[in-house]
């Protein structure tokens, strides 16, 4: 039943049940859908670390001061 329900179903189940499901269950989940993962969390170090242990290179952004 489960994988027929669309995204939006299928992340509101989740979010509703999420303290049973299994850490293999969310990784999949988060392997598919990384972007609205990461979208929730509070900043970006937990996704910048991640990608560095995967052996990325991560330049964090210089957003400085607008100047006139």
């Amino acid at each position: 039943m489960f994988r027929q329900l669309g995204r939006t179903e299928k992340t509101r189940f989740i979010n509703e049940n999420i303290d049973y499901a299994s850490e293999e269950a969310v990784a999949g989940y988060v392997e598919r859908y990384p972007l609205g993962v990461f979208e929730y969390l509070p900043s970006t170090s937990l996704m910048a670390r991640i990608l560095k242990m995967r052996g990325f290179q991560v330049i964090e952004p210089d957003y400085g001061t607008a100047s006139d």
